[in-house]
């Protein structure tokens, strides 16, 4: 079974994943993955239709890694200005800015 440790240490980054194995890899469902490709953006990793009428959606193994990696440092930095924004932080200590 693909898991999301293997995605992201051990395939090869130009290993392709279906949207089946990456949803279940991720704890979300086929349908999360489709709203994210259907908001575009960076809103999901990038993917690739692949076939003809019955097409079927991959993912690349790098591609992925490269937009978990941008999603695990945007969730940081978030957390980081949020945490600076609480009364008695060391940021709103040093300004004193409370509010």
């Amino acid at each position: 079974m693909l898991t999301l440790s293997t995605i992201l240490n051990e395939a090869d980054p130009e290993d392709w994943v279906t949207a089946s194995d990456l949803a279940r890899a991720l704890g979300k469902s086929p349908a999360t993955l489709q709203a994210w490709r259907s908001r575009g953006g960076d809103a999901g990793p990038p993917f690739a239709k692949i076939g003809g009428g019955a097409f079927s959606i991959y993912y690349k193994v790098g591609d992925f890694r490269d937009w978990w990696q941008r999603r695990v440092a945007s969730s940081a930095a978030q957390a980081r200005l949020a945490h600076s924004r609480l009364p008695g932080s060391r940021s709103t200590l040093a300004t004193g800015d409370e509010g």
